[in-house]
């Protein structure tokens, strides 16, 4: 699956259909950013997806991929099938993510939402992809204002950390 690109592979739902493997994509989106973008400037911003790209590759294994799918959004492409593997894996990778620091800005953790659909007979690319970004939609919605709270906190830190560093 070429995810970051748009281009789709069938030759890993294949393998999956035939049992031979799983197949599971992960989005994941970065709370707050358009604020960092907004607040701090672009090139923070930059320096951000970076940083958690990063955090990211060195938490996946050689046989997975992780794609930038625009913005803030990522996509990661497993093999595992098992919930609870893909849990794992998901807490890994949120955990890495928030441990991940942009050096001007040390305070600020990255934090992420994330939603994720696992290959069912008869899933094509497209609609593999459609539940993937359709559980990040509800992931995102079921837990707004709690994140609000929590991400203007951060944010507000950071702004303070700033100020005293001019």
């Amino acid at each position: 699956l070429l995810v970051a690109t748009g281009r789709e592979s069938n030759s890993d739902l294949l393998l999956a259909e035939r049992g031979h493997s799983g197949l599971t994509v992960i989005m994941l989106d970065l709370e707050g950013f358009k604020r960092v973008n907004d607040e701090f400037s672009h090139s923070i911003g930059d320096e951000t997806l970076r940083v958690v790209s990063q955090a990211i590759s060195d938490t996946i294994r050689r046989d997975e991929l992780v794609a930038r799918r625009g913005g803030d959004e990522f996509a990661i492409v497993t093999g595992a099938s098992d919930p609870e593997d893909i849990e794992t894996l998901i807490r890994r990778i949120s955990h890495n993510v928030s441990d991940a620091r942009v050096d001007l800005l040390p305070s600020v953790r990255s934090g992420v939402t994330v939603g994720y659909a696992t290959y069912i007979e008869g899933d094509t690319v497209g609609r593999l992809l459609a539940r993937s970004d359709r559980a990040l939609h509800d992931a995102k919605s079921r837990s707004k204002l709690e994140r609000w709270s929590w991400r203007q906190r951060r944010l507000e830190d950071a702004a303070d950390e700033l100020g005293d560093d001019s």
